[in-house]
């Protein structure tokens, strides 16, 4: 990824003089049917930063996203962004709050890259494109390091490449707060690691909530300011890595044995193969 002087145009700090940023999902509950797979979850958010849920397959960590941003609704309880009740939002008044990356999305259309990521752009300038949007595009580019591919039609792109162009559309919507659900499953290392760094400094420097679904428990270790395990329907353990990402938590929650080693605060997980 690149840091040019073009791309420092979405990395300026929020206006902290309007309302404060905040998420609080409150006594929410979720099923299909007759399934319940979330039931009295309880979270506040109202802290900068990169949060980043984890939990076993099944567990719900896309469902209480999708939750927050609209595309599902509670059972029952509610979840309020920025003090408001989401489901009393339009879907367009929300997407000028929050961001949502998806953990990949089938292309119908020809496009290219740039016409893909400008279509971010719509909750804030609707279908009437200014210089400052083509701006804003380039910098995401810039930012996520597409360049070489910017003339290509996404449908010619990898899965890797293909979820870089999600992140970058996420990025142009310039949200309060942003979504992202396991956006690096797709990434190698390499970018894996480039992700999660621009992410934290970009909550930081922008002085927004990131909140992720991760899936790598060293990665999520390595560079999340908040840790929220979820496991058996609600929220198991909530705070820094070193607080929730024990050997006992990992016991109880994957099943499987861990060492956990402490690197200079940061904890690095070891799992404990079984063999027959």
């Amino acid at each position: 990824m690149t840091d040019t002087h073009d791309a420092s145009i979405l990395l300026q700090p929020r206006d902290d003089t309007g309302e404060p940023i905040s998420v609080r999902v409150e006594n929410m509950s979720f099923g299909y049917d007759d399934k319940l797979i979330l039931e009295g979850i309880d979270l506040v958010m109202d802290e900068p930063g990169l949060v980043c849920i984890l939990g076993p397959n099944g567990v719900g960590k896309t469902t209480i996203v999708k939750c927050m941003n609209k595309l599902l609704k509670p059972s029952s309880g509610r979840v309020c962004i920025n003090g408001r009740d989401v489901q009393t939002m339009s879907l367009l008044d929300v997407a000028r709050i929050i961001g949502f990356v998806p953990n990949s999305q089938a292309s119908v259309f020809s496009m290219t890259v740039p016409e893909a990521i400008l279509m971010g752009r719509h909750p804030r300038a609707g279908w009437t494109t200014s210089a400052r949007d083509i701006q804003v595009v380039d910098a995401a580019i810039d930012l996520l390091g597409l360049q070489e591919f910017s003339q290509r039609d996404i449908r010619q792109l990898s899965a890797g490449q293909t979820q870089r162009v999600l992140i970058a559309r996420g990025l142009v919507q310039e949200p309060d707060i942003l979504i992202l659900d396991e956006p690096t499953s797709n990434l190698d290392i390499k970018y894996q690691m480039d992700v999660m760094r621009f992410l934290k400094a970009y909550a930081r420097d922008r002085r927004i909530i990131v909140i992720m679904v991760c899936h790598d428990l060293n990665i999520t270790a390595a560079y999340a300011d908040r840790v929220i395990l979820m496991f058996d329907k609600g929220v198991y353990a909530d705070g820094k890595a070193s607080d929730v990402l024990t050997p006992e938590n990992i016991k109880t929650v994957y099943n499987v044995d861990a060492e956990v080693e402490d690197r200079n605060g940061t904890p690095r997980i070891h799992l404990i193969p079984e063999y027959d």
